[in-house]
């Protein structure tokens, strides 16, 4: 009898580590998978800010290829279609 419960208390014990060490890597998952949507979504941000920047530029480049230069006496200007 008394083995039986020497045996039920170290399967208790090692129970009980066993789901302590499950929750342990549980909360590590959980930490690491908050830091990945994290970064991806600064990520995304810096991208999304990229590519506006890009399109500013694109804009100011094709605005200043379609002013005429004063004094220039030609236009790069573009036939409209």
């Amino acid at each position: 009898m008394q083995d039986v419960k020497k045996a039920q208390e170290m399967f208790t014990q090692g129970s009980g580590r066993a789901v302590e060490t499950m929750t342990v890597w549980a909360d590590a998952n959980q930490r690491v998978l908050r830091e990945l949507a994290e970064l991806s979504a600064a990520t995304a941000k810096e991208g999304v800010r990229l590519y506006a920047e890009l399109q500013q530029a694109g804009i100011v480049a094709r605005t200043a290829w379609r002013t005429p230069r004063s004094g220039s006496g030609s236009s790069r200007a573009m036939p409209r279609r």
